[in-house]
C-alpha cells in the first residue's frame, strides 16, 4: 500500500518513478512481458510509488520462458525500439532512440509539473494534461535529421 506523504502546507505529495532501462521486453499472447526477476522488483516498487513508468526495449519475436508480465496496474510500460550496433547507421539510429527517450522523459516531467500547478498543456481542451507517448516524441524526432540532435 502506498502511504500518503503530506507537505508542510497540508497538500498531498504523490511520488512517481520513471525507469529508463535497456531491459528487453516481448509480447506473449498480446501481453508485454519482461525478465521475471526485474518485473517482480518493479511491481514491488508500487508499494512505495503511486505510479511507476518503465521505458524499455520492445523486441519482436518470441519471449523467453523467464519473461513474466507486470502484475501491478500502477506499472506502465513505455516501449522503445531496440537500436544500436556496429555500423554507423545503426549507431546513429541508437543515438536517435536515446534522444527520443530523453525528450520523452523531459516532456513527461514538464506535464507532471504543469498538472501539479494546475496548468494546462498547450492545445488540450478542458485543462487535462496527458503524458506524452513515444509516438508523440517519435513524430517530432522523425522530422529531424541526426545533425539536429
Amino acid at each position: 500500500m502506498v502511504s500518503d506523504v503530506s507537505r508542510s502546507d497540508g497538500s498531498l505529495l504523490v511520488m512517481r518513478l520513471l525507469i529508463i532501462s535497456g531491459m528487453p521486453h516481448h509480447r506473449r499472447d498480446g501481453v508485454v512481458v519482461g525478465w521475471g526477476p526485474t518485473v517482480h522488483e518493479i511491481d514491488h516498487l508500487t508499494e512505495i510509488f503511486e505510479e511507476v513508468r518503465h521505458v524499455g526495449l520492445l523486441h519482436p519475436g518470441e519471449a523467453p520462458t523467464s519473461a513474466l508480465p507486470y502484475r501491478s496496474p500502477r506499472v506502465t510500460f513505455i516501449p522503445a525500439p531496440p537500436a544500436g550496433g556496429n555500423r554507423l547507421a545503426e549507431i546513429a539510429r541508437g543515438a536517435s532512440v536515446v534522444m527520443t527517450v530523453l525528450q520523452l522523459s523531459v516532456m513527461a516531467s514538464r506535464a507532471i509539473s504543469r498538472k501539479r500547478r494546475g496548468g494546462v498543456a498547450a492545445g488540450e481542451p478542458g485543462g487535462q494534461s496527458k503524458a506524452p507517448t513515444p509516438r508523440d516524441v517519435g513524430a517530432h524526432a522523425a522530422s529531424r535529421t541526426p545533425s539536429d540532435h
